[in-house]
């Protein structure tokens, strides 16, 4: 399974919870602390997840019909490893470098690395708690605890293997991420404990298998990557199933935050807004033929496009992209996004080992 996981799910249903600017069986996890090292890196500056999000497959791209400009790229910092979850938070961005095992901790006012910290296990998605970050180490069975103060790690076993691991997602105290067992699990954000698991019928331990995962309206939303079940919710606190969405379709989930009122999901063509409460469609958007991912960052959806490398802001009236915006290299293996306001969205290139920072309006 590439970065660009959601690409292998083009006739799926994706669904995300709409951001703001992102049976029970207990398990005994091991937890390990250490500290982090911190290195001052000069440097110059794509996401899902917590802020920063989760890839949506869409078409596969044809014809160009939407030319793009160069965007107006304000500073390039040089992540290496393979760059793709980012997040904002405690006056930083923070970064994952899936292949040098280490998130990258990045001064907003200066554009410069003021940190490398080794949370091992190929970290990809990140969560925030309001006191810790959070992040998946996709390559082991466990998630990364961050202390913003210090830089320290702190790590919770989760269970099975969660390679290529969705994002995980915030809600009732805990933090839930699913696992290839498949099941969800839940963390408690003040014990770093699992508290306990959502265990999941039909067939395991496979990447495919594993659950999405999302937080809104009060309940722990889950989906399957293969099968029909649609999206089942769970009560957050006795983990019990509460009712079925969309009963029928495939689904993949991405948590990439929620205000409780809207969540978004892709099926094959479409973008559906859906009543975070109720379930209930609100609005469907066709998604342009030119780009191949839809991302979730700040209340917002972008639209990517990995050859040649471009992104544009989807009108979620119209479902038609503004502006398309073409990044330097011709060809990416995975975009994400962390929108941090009108001017100032931060792009991460998986193959230029590259954090754009780009001025998105036209």
């Amino acid at each position: 399974m590439t970065a660009m996981r959601a690409l292998a799910f083009l006739a799926a249903l994706a669904v995300v919870a709409a951001a703001c600017r992102g049976s029970s069986v207990a398990l005994t996890p091991a937890n390990q602390t250490a500290s982090a090292s911190a290195v001052g890196s000069a440097a110059t500056v794509p996401t899902p997840a917590g802020a920063g999000g989760s890839v949506l497959a869409g078409p596969t791209p044809t014809a160009t019909r939407f030319p793009s400009q160069p965007a107006r790229i304000l500073a390039t910092i040089q992540v290496p490893g393979n760059p793709n979850g980012m997040l904002d938070a405690y006056g930083s961005v923070w970064v994952s470098g899936r292949h040098t095992n280490a998130v990258y901790r990045i001064n907003p006012a200066s554009n410069t690395i003021t940190a490398t910290i080794d949370v091992g296990g190929e970290p990809s998605y990140f969560a925030d708690d309001g006191q810790a970050v959070w992040v998946v180490q996709s390559g082991k069975n466990a998630m990364a605890r961050i202390d913003p103060r210090t830089n320290a790690v702190t790590w919770v076993v989760l269970g099975p293997a969660t390679y290529d691991s969705p994002t995980p997602v915030v809600g009732a105290g805990a933090v839930w991420n699913g696992t290839e067992a498949p099941s969800v699990a839940k963390v408690d954000v003040r014990s770093q404990q699992v508290l306990g698991t959502i265990d999941l019928p039909g067939p395991g331990a496979t990447v495919e298998s594993e659950p999405e995962v999302a937080f809104a309206g009060g309940l722990v939303w889950i989906a399957r990557r293969t099968g029909s079940a649609g999206i089942q919710r769970f009560d957050p606190t006795t983990l019990a199933l509460r009712d079925t969405v969309l009963p029928g379709h495939p689904v993949l989930l991405f948590a990439l935050g929620s205000d409780g009122d809207v969540v978004w999901a892709q099926e094959a063509a479409s973008i559906l807004e859906l009543d975070a409460t109720t379930g209930r469609i609100i609005a469907q958007l066709p998604i342009p033929t030119d780009f191949d991912g839809v991302n979730l960052s700040g209340g917002r959806l972008w639209l990517s496009r990995s050859y040649p490398v471009a992104f544009s802001l989807m009108d979620q009236k119209t479902g038609r992209p503004g502006v398309a915006f073409a990044l330097p290299g011709q060809a990416t293996e995975g975009l994400w996004f962390l929108d941090r306001g009108p001017h100032d969205l931060w792009v991460s290139d998986w193959d230029a080992n590259a954090v754009y920072r780009v001025d998105p309006t036209p």
